[in-house]
């Protein structure tokens, strides 16, 4: 999964970082099929077809990254 930020000035996108099952401990993200952001923005729900799972990661706001929960 491809994680951008966007620029609040421009709306330009900036890429952030790659995101991947079985790479830096996440676990479920096979086939990525849905992403969601939770409403106060700290989480990042993304639902997958191959491993039929929610992935779960936390959300820097001000930054895009994001850590596996």
């Amino acid at each position: 999964m491809a994680v951008f930020s966007r620029n609040p000035a421009t709306g330009a996108p900036s890429f952030v970082e790659f995101k991947q099952a079985g790479v830096e401990g996440v676990d479920g993200l096979g086939g990525p099929i849905g992403v969601t952001v939770s409403p106060d923005g700290k989480r990042l729900y993304a639902a997958s077809c191959v491993d039929k799972a929610l992935a779960v990661f936390s959300r820097n706001a001000p930054t895009g990254e994001l850590t596996f929960v």
